[in-house]
């Protein structure tokens, strides 16, 4: 199975339900080659969409085409083997959430975004181990698209080093050139 997942991960995304439907017909050790360009989303729907993948018997392939951040890197842990072209990003962070309210709601929404943020991490602690991905998140500032081409860098090389200390398959593709 050939799939591309873009845009938001949200419930309503076209490409996720696609993709979902998709999962329902295929063959349980067909190779799925799924390509991801998102910015992220409903982090439960990232592990949710990583579990599937990495509970399928088949080779599952994921190819990051542009972005995968946040829910979207979640989805590629789902995955064997991971490749990137070299221009392009995986980006990690700490769950996020937006509240307003006392101090009791405030109190309660920072447990509950700790609590995502842990079962987001174990999403990744399959490939890298927990102490490097915890030390990682903990002390990371979150890469912007408007952050410094530095920063950006910085970010990428972090996140492929620690990717490939954990014996990940994150491979990079060199644009072919092609000839006339």
């Amino acid at each position: 199975m050939k799939h591309k997942i873009k845009g938001d991960i949200i419930n309503w995304n076209s490409s996720i339900w696609d993709f979902n439907y998709q999962m329902k017909s295929i063959k349980e050790d067909e190779d799925i080659d799924l390509s991801v360009n998102s910015y992220g989303g409903d982090a439960f729907l990232g592990i949710d969409i990583c579990n599937t993948l990495k509970d399928h018997k088949g080779l599952v392939t994921v190819t990051i085409t542009g972005m995968a951040a946040n829910a979207a890197s979640v989805i590629c842990m789902g995955a064997d083997k991971i490749r990137a072209h070299a221009n392009t990003m995986l980006m990690v962070h700490n769950a996020q959430t937006f509240v307003a309210g006392d101090a009791k709601k405030l109190r309660k929404a920072a447990d509950d975004v700790e609590k995502v943020s842990q079962a987001v991490l174990k999403s990744y602690t399959n490939r890298v181990d927990e102490d490097t991905m915890k030390s990682s998140m903990l002390n990371q500032k979150r890469s912007s698209l408007k952050s410094s081409r530095t920063k950006q860098k910085h970010l990428t090389i972090k996140l492929r080093r620690l990717l490939h200390q954990s014996n990940l398959s994150l491979h990079q593709h060199q644009a072919s050139t092609k000839t006339h």
